[in-house]
């Protein structure tokens, strides 16, 4: 350590005697020197943008639009009477009606796993689904919100709305998982439907 501070102090002292030796010439053209040094900036400047200004045409603000930012497709509104004169109202953006089976059903266009079914009631064999229940409010109607789901795994397969008679179920014929999406949408079938009177 004592040989590194020798090494360093004896450089020190050698870089000084060799500055010492070092002669400036001024010029009689030259500046002659002010009591302050002069201080010469090292620093990198910032670039500047350079703007064209047009003296004839004012600047026009634009706008920019956010590149995340979804154009949101009009609603279509439809009814279909699903039995007993209950209707619902949907997106015919998002929704179809099959009627194949004598019965109107609605299934997602993006997802035929998601299809919602009225008064349609049918055993679960609880050694392989399990069941939560919830109340939820949509507009002013009440409903008890009952979701079934595979034990082994938690997937939903059924999401069933209920209040009084009314017993509107999403789900499909194979018991198959269904997409949250899937559950968002047939959510917002209920609030359309409900705010139109069923």
């Amino acid at each position: 350590m004592n040989k590194m501070l020798k090494l360093l102090l004896y450089s020190c002292v050698f870089a000084l005697v060799l500055s010492a030796c070092v002669t400036v010439q001024i010029t009689n053209e030259a500046v002659p020197p002010t009591d302050v040094p002069e201080i010469l900036d090292t620093t990198t400047p910032e670039p500047v943008e350079k703007t064209e200004d047009s003296p004839t045409e004012p600047a026009i603000p634009t706008e920019e639009e956010p590149e995340d930012e979804i154009t949101a497709v009009p609603v279509v509104e439809a009814s279909v009477d699903m039995g007993n004169g209950f209707y619902l109202t949907y997106d015919a953006n998002l929704w179809h009606v099959d009627d194949s089976k004598g019965y109107n059903v609605l299934e997602l266009k993006e997802d035929s796993k998601c299809r919602i079914l009225y008064q349609f009631g049918h055993g679960m064999d609880s050694s392989i689904f399990g069941a939560d229940s919830f109340n939820q409010v949509i507009g002013n109607t009440n409903f008890q919100i009952t979701r079934w789901y595979l034990l082994s795994t938690g997937e939903t397969v059924i999401y069933g709305f209920t209040s009084g008679s009314i017993y509107v179920s999403v789900e499909n014929s194979n018991a198959e998982p269904l997409s949250d999406y899937c559950v968002e949408q047939a959510e917002q079938v209920m609030w359309m439907s409900e705010a139109s009177g069923f």
